[in-house]
């Protein structure tokens, strides 16, 4: 009885009954083996026949997949294939059935009967690489006649990755969108955590093939990588199938020179990266299509520039609504927040009149009046933000919702609307919309690499996982949740930090910010969990050393407040008590006088940190500690918890540690 594979369902199912086409399938290279074969069992020979079965069809289904894939060769640095031999068939299907457990494994079980490898020079090209196959095996797409996968056969989707959890410059996150958008959930167990270093994205679908007796199905494997991650991949794969063929213990020889291969797997990493900025900056930054606005107007005689410009009465409207908001912002930080309310709302009522202006006004073209809608939308939605009222944000937030509508693809939209949301408490919604403007930023080839964005998307990011960190329960769960999300607000305000550094930007108090915060998380992470991994204690060392360097404890004010109190706190962490303490009586100091009437807040067009509460009403004497608000109640009870401690004293000074937990900065 001869074993027919033909399609019964979306893989290969065998069937017992005689079959003219079994035979036909196997082709020539079956028959010439049949002396070989006499002296094999019947197991045997049936295990050769279904291996030469599916071999039959796989040439074929490849020659269409790379048919279909000439449509998108500018993608493609270099498409690698090829057919598994009927003898690799036989070997990995005899090796799997050695393995405990696996005794029935068939030849039909392989996932890479056919083997496709697409390379890329850039990481933002696995992306759309990973689009193009999601899209042929969802059959989307107009740019392909047919698709040679069968529709929706996505079997397996695994990306591996060597990149620490909540690593910004990681793009798993990006990739799983991705699957998600196709309507291909990726689990948490199918993010794999390599610690060889190996990085891939690997797809599983199924091809169909036309034969006498049927339809075929042909497993594909399909793997995506950057050129720097295959070339990695080749040196690693190289050296161990040589060692394992060695008589030498093989296990001996990789730990011997894995630490030097992880070495090169860093600067392979940082090669790609830096591959990516190099290709950003080539590009025109003004040229962009298809956005209104991608990041926010810094200058309103550059966004009057384009809007209305053969309507006089449209520009006036417009340069009266922005004088109006300018004069909101300085007022706002001055401090003199009553006023800076009436001022924002006045101004949001000037944008729209301007609104009002353009059914009646005079474009150049439709794109022209699309702008100008699209910026009274923002810039009203912007004055409603910075009033941070509850009916106000609320506002807001519809507001930026059409705007989201309207251009889906801005990143200051979902930079604004996380804010909004985040004033809310709503930290979810706030961290996919950081997120989403993260993952914008990150690919869009326009926007100055030197804005501030760059560094300030990251860091608000981070801070809203922060925030969401201190809301998890106190159970063993929670406590776990809680560990993650550090991770990642760390990750984040790392790479706000890197950013800044690496290419000269922001100010002096921004960065002063990126290190605060990237230092405060570490310290809540490494408190929590002591013995952790996840984040370098080294390299955490080094952010301390930037607020000791760049913060001037003797001259400083409480307006600095949040950074005395994280360099407090890491001191003690790292065992610098002098320090800590000159920090805690430097708070106990700045809490004891009344606050200056000239608070200087960052303007929220800059990068507004939306940590600070608002200040207290009138003069604020720690010794009435109701007349501090809770943040600075527990910046001061920590304060004084490290004087009785550490300080001068009395002997009898309590010497045990302050019980409770941190608040929020």
């Amino acid at each position: 009885m001869e074993t027919c594979l033909h399609k019964e369902s979306s893989i290969f199912r065998p069937c017992q009954r005689p079959c003219r086409v079994a035979k036909q399938l196997a082709g020539p290279d079956y028959a010439s083996t049949a002396k070989d074969r006499s002296a094999m069992s019947e197991s045997e020979q049936d295990l050769e026949l279904r291996a030469f079965i599916i071999h039959a069809p796989a040439q074929k289904a490849l020659q269409e997949i790379l048919s279909a894939l000439q449509s998108s060769a500018d993608v493609f640095y270099a498409v690698r294939s090829r057919v598994k031999p009927v003898k690799a068939i036989l070997e990995k299907t005899q090796r799997k059935r050695r393995e405990a457990g696996r005794g029935g494994y068939r030849p039909e079980d392989i996932t890479d009967i056919v083997g496709v490898r697409v390379v890329t020079l850039f990481r933002e090209d696995v992306i759309d690489a990973l689009k193009m196959f999601l899209g042929l095996i969802k059959h989307q797409g107009t740019h392909f006649a047919k698709s040679p996968f069968t529709k929706d056969s996505l079997k397996e989707g695994l990306i591996y990755t060597n990149a620490t959890i909540g690593d910004p410059e990681a793009i798993t996150s990006r990739l799983r969108s991705v699957f998600e958008s196709f309507g291909f959930p990726i689990k948490d167990t199918n993010i794999l955590q390599v610690q060889t270093g190996y990085s891939s994205i690997h797809l599983v679908a199924f091809c169909s093939v036309k034969q006498d007796d049927g339809i075929v199905q042909v497993p594909i494997e399909i793997q995506i990588r950057t050129v720097f991650e295959d070339a990695w991949g080749e040196i690693d794969h190289k050296l161990r199938y040589s060692i394992y063929r060695s008589r030498v213990e093989p296990e001996q020889l990789i730990e011997s020179w894995k630490p030097h291969l992880n070495v090169l797997k860093t600067f392979t990493d940082g090669c790609s990266q830096y591959a990516g900025i190099i290709r950003s900056q080539a590009i025109d930054v003004h040229a962009r299509p298809g956005a209104y606005l991608i990041v926010p107007v810094d200058d309103p005689e550059n966004a009057l520039k384009g809007v209305g410009k053969s309507s006089p009465n449209l520009q006036a409207a417009f340069r009266k609504a922005y004088e109006a908001r300018a004069v909101a912002m300085k007022s706002a930080a001055s401090g003199a927040s009553s006023a800076a309310e009436k001022m924002f709302r006045e101004a949001a009522e000037a944008f729209s009149v301007a609104g009002e202006i353009i059914p009646t006004a005079t474009f150049d073209s439709d794109r022209e009046r699309e702008v100008a809608i699209f910026l009274v939308i923002m810039e009203r939605a912007f004055c409603l933000l910075s009033i941070g009222k509850k009916e106000t944000l609320d506002e807001a937030i519809k507001l930026y919702s059409e705007a989201q509508e309207k251009s889906p693809e801005s990143v200051v939209v979902y930079y604004r609307y996380a804010q909004a949301l985040v004033k809310l408490n709503e930290l979810d919604a706030a961290i996919a919309k950081y997120q989403k403007a993260e993952s914008l930023l990150s690919a869009d080839r326009y926007v100055p690499r030197d804005h501030w964005l760059h560094t300030v998307i990251p860091r608000m990011l981070g801070f809203a996982l922060w925030a969401k960190s201190r809301s998890q329960p106190p159970d063993e769960d929670g406590r776990a949740e809680r560990i993650r999300l550090l991770v990642q607000a760390y990750g984040y305000s790392k790479k706000a930090c890197q950013f800044a550094t690496l290419h000269n930007t922001s100010t002096m108090i921004s960065r002063l910010r990126n290190a605060n915060n990237a230092l405060h998380y570490a310290a809540e992470y490494l408190d929590l969990n002591p013995k952790g991994v996840e984040i370098n204690k080294e390299e955490v060392r080094e952010h301390l050393v930037f607020l000791e360097q760049n913060l001037d404890l003797e001259s400083s004010t409480r307006q600095q407040l949040n950074f005395i109190d994280t360099l407090c706190r890491a001191s003690l962490l790292f065992g610098k008590i002098e320090q800590a303490v000159i920090a805690a009586e430097t708070i106990e100091r700045l809490l004891s006088i009344p606050p200056a009437n000239t608070a200087s807040a960052p303007a929220i067009e800059d990068d507004s940190e939306l940590r600070g509460a608002p200040p207290s009403p009138g003069p604020t004497f720690y010794a009435t500690t109701s007349q501090l608000n809770e943040k600075e109640r527990d910046i001061l009870e920590h304060a004084l918890w490290v004087l009785r401690r550490h300080g001068p004293g009395p002997e009898e000074a309590p010497r045990r540690r302050r019980p409770g937990r941190r608040r929020s900065k």
